[in-house]
């Protein structure tokens, strides 16, 4: 399966460090979090949605479910599309888009 990121957005707003648009073979997946907890590794999350029940609470759902693999992969393309831009471009909470086309990287499962 061919995986291409297509944009990262970063920014530093609490463990929010960025948002990716990724295109899985045929499939664009936009609003892909990147998420890094204090002193913990980077990971992804991907995009979801939420609603409200019927008590009040309210629960959250991928809106594309990939096989664990799969996630693991798209995981490994963004985060290091990601950490190749230097951190201190973003300071301030200041987003900065930067196009990442692999034509000539691909990581393919």
């Amino acid at each position: 399966m061919n995986i291409r990121v297509e944009e990262i957005r970063k920014l530093e707003r609490g463990s929010l460090r960025g948002f990716a648009t990724v295109t899985v073979g045929d499939i664009r997946i936009s609003h892909i979090k990147i998420i890094q907890p204090e002193g913990k590794e980077p990971s992804i999350q991907m995009p979801q949605r939420s609603y409200q029940m019927n008590e009040g609470g309210r629960r959250y759902s991928n809106v594309v479910d990939l096989p664990d693999d799969l996630i693991r992969e798209v995981e490994k393309v963004v985060l290091w599309f990601w950490k190749k831009e230097p951190a201190h471009l973003y300071a301030g909470g200041r987003t900065r888009r930067a196009k990442c086309m692999i034509s000539d990287l691909s990581f393919a499962s």
